[in-house]
């Protein structure tokens, strides 16, 4: 793929946004997802892009890597892990932290289902090992956070 785009650059920390000339993205993404095995699928995907010319803080080539492992019984519950990976390639006055995983857990089990009606119980947890992953050193990741409930379909 290619991408050409208008790109704003910033000059460093604090100085004056100006828009730079077109730039050209080119990569590739490849994803990769098993069949289920005794209820269990993983899943698997790579991005890798090329930029040019450079960007001004030093970043002409990213790649993102996703993971996950996936259960789902087809009747009541359904478990999710993912994790994401992102390598912004920039120099060091970004003050960027990108060292990390970002894993994320779902978990949804259905209490009742009928032809009109379901309920279910929900949990999600987002970045449950509260890993760092920011291009910015101004713009930071959330921790680790949480949120549950219950889910009606009728």
């Amino acid at each position: 793929m290619t991408w050409r785009t208008p790109c704003i650059e910033t000059e460093g920390k604090g100085r004056p946004i100006r828009l730079s000339d077109e730039v050209q993205r080119q990569g590739v993404e490849i994803e990769l997802e098993t069949l289920p095995f005794y209820n269990l699928s993983f899943l698997g995907g790579f991005a890798y892009v090329e930029i040019d010319p450079p960007a001004s803080d030093g970043g002409e080539t990213q790649y993102t890597y996703n993971v996950g492992l996936m259960y789902d019984d087809k009747d009541s519950l359904h478990v999710q892990l993912f994790g994401h990976y992102v390598w912004w390639n920039q120099d060091s006055s970004s003050d960027g932290k990108y060292d990390d995983f970002i894993w994320d857990l779902n978990l949804n089990k259905t209490l009742y289902s009928k032809k009109w009606i379901k309920a279910e119980v929900f949990l999600t947890a987002h970045n449950i090992f509260n890993a760092s992953q920011y291009s910015l050193g101004i713009l930071k990741n959330p921790e680790r956070w949480m949120k549950g409930g219950m889910r009606f379909e009728f």
